[in-house]
């Protein structure tokens, strides 16, 4: 085949790719990290409508990426040609994007990002006529690609397997618990919450190892190392506030965690005759409130969070409790 040709047939082939991992990257990742609090399958779809309407539009784009990822490939095309790619560049991508995937579980805009050019190294194949990975020829990779793609397994199946166990729950019925949890509107009652009710059925689970949750003051010790995602902080922080007092005593409570309180004394009314009480957690300052272990966990330091707890009208019940994360 005429180098030419070779080129022009490798340029489409770029062309398909990026094409197609956009759509795939899409998709997964808003099914995946989707702060939507809907069905899965909702939050799949809804991007892929979203694409094909803007399908007109993105051509230009898709352009563009394609001329940058072509140059990159003519360019590793020639260090090869030369002897220069050594055995880290081979593995260096599909490594270094399949882990950059994980991040999209904190920050997905920078996951959907890596999950692109992940799935994007798996449609192409090969990276300048390089051989990419396959299950087939698995055994007969050198050493190193070996223990590379156990390695990616190991990491994506360790943070892929608790998400996935969660979203299962969501053919489960829900259990409130004690006190009995509520929802402020029902779409809020997804897998996650679900699997969060499952975890922390009363205020003695929230509570870290020694605490009584009959004693008020042991209210205060809630155990922040078992706090994985924002809806078992909201089911937790709804158990322990629903025994410590009104809303007067909530500000307390929040402060004793290092939260700071938004207007001190003073609550937002809703048009129904609730009143709210809100916090924060200064995440620039002091790091991710939770998770509070593991590397990749912390990785949620890019957020910072808020609290807001709605109590009853006469301010003695606490009905709902949210949290929200803003990227800083």
């Amino acid at each position: 085949m005429p180098p030419e040709t070779h080129r022009i047939l490798r340029l489409f082939r770029i062309f398909g790719s990026v094409v197609a991992a956009t759509l795939i990257s899409t998709v997964v990742a808003s099914a995946l990290w989707s702060d939507l609090e809907r069905h899965i399958t909702y939050r799949a779809a809804a991007p892929l409508f979203l694409l094909m309407f803007l399908a007109p539009f993105t051509f230009i784009a898709y352009g563009g990426l394609t001329a940058l990822l072509f140059g990159v490939d003519r360019w590793q095309a020639w260090r090869r040609r030369r002897g220069l790619n050594s055995r880290a560049e081979n593995i260096a991508w599909p490594v270094l994007t399949a882990l950059g995937s994980l991040s999209g579980f904190f920050v997905p805009f920078a996951g959907v990002i890596f999950l692109f050019l992940f799935v994007y190294w798996l449609l192409t194949g090969r990276l300048a006529g390089g051989r990419g990975w396959s299950v087939t020829r698995f055994g007969t990779t050198r050493w190193d690609e070996k223990l590379a793609l156990v390695v990616v397994g190991f990491l994506l199946l360790t943070n892929a397997v608790p998400f996935i166990s969660q979203e299962a729950m969501g053919v489960f019925p829900a259990k409130p618990g004690t006190p009995p949890y509520a929802v402020q509107y029902d779409h809020q009652m997804n897998a996650r919450l679900k699997a969060a009710l499952r975890r922390f059925p009363d205020p003695q689970s929230c509570l870290d190892d020694g605490a009584d949750a009959n004693i008020r003051a042991d209210l205060q010790r809630m155990d922040w190392d078992l706090i994985a995602n924002k809806q078992q902080a909201e089911v937790c922080i709804f158990r322990l506030l629903s025994g410590w007092g009104d809303i007067d005593d909530a500000e307390s409570w929040l402060e004793a965690q290092g939260f700071r309180v938004h207007r001190s004394g003073h609550y937002f009314e809703g048009r129904d005759g609730t009143v709210r009480i809100d916090a924060s957690w200064p995440s620039r300052t002091l790091g991710p409130r939770f998770p509070t272990s593991g590397f990749v966990k912390r990785l949620s330091f890019a957020y910072s969070i808020s609290i807001h707890a709605t109590y009853a009208p006469d301010g003695q019940r606490v009905l709902f409790v949210g949290i929200g994360h803003t990227v800083v």
